[in-house]
């Protein structure tokens, strides 16, 4: 089997095949939360009115956003395996 990854602004394609390529899975995995824009210098704060989808956002909002955006995208922490939970490290 073969998995393969391809990611955009704020979502992924992730596809499983077998060893001869044929399609087993294919899904798209969100990466930010939907209310956030994926591009948000882009969206927000970028010269080009083409790709605006609001009002032009100042320095201090654009930057307030970003972070948002950025807080957003990182994973949680990875929970403890159910096997470890009650292990204690060396002594």
């Amino acid at each position: 089997m073969h998995v393969g990854v391809a990611h955009h602004l704020g979502w992924a394609v992730l596809v499983a095949a077998t060893s001869d390529s044929a399609v087993i899975n294919r899904r798209r995995i969100e990466l930010i939360d939907a209310a956030l824009p994926a591009a948000p210098i882009h969206h927000h704060g970028g010269a080009h009115t083409l790709h605006r989808d609001g009002v032009q956002l100042d320095d201090g909002e654009l930057s307030e956003l970003v972070g948002r955006v950025l807080a957003r995208g990182e994973p949680p922490p990875p929970a403890p395996h159910p096997a470890r939970a009650g292990e204690k490290g060396p002594h």
